[in-house]
């Protein structure tokens, strides 16, 4: 998938999802310095990445 791609599927989830997975998989943040730049605890920081990697596999259609 081109980097294009991918930031327009990024753009379209809420804020939060992106946050999370913005810092986890292109910035490389382990969860627990993900949760303390958002200002989460680590288990939402995780409810995040998994939402927001939901929304993604919806719109390409992805089975997990």
């Amino acid at each position: 998938m081109e980097n294009k791609n991918i930031r327009s599927l990024l753009q379209q989830l809420p804020s939060n999802q992106r946050q999370a997975l913005v810092l986890k998989y292109l910035e490389g943040f382990n969860n627990q310095e993900i949760a303390s730049a958002l200002r989460r605890p680590v288990g939402a920081v995780k409810a995040l990445q998994h939402r927001g990697l939901e929304n993604i596999r919806k719109k390409l259609k992805v089975k997990p």
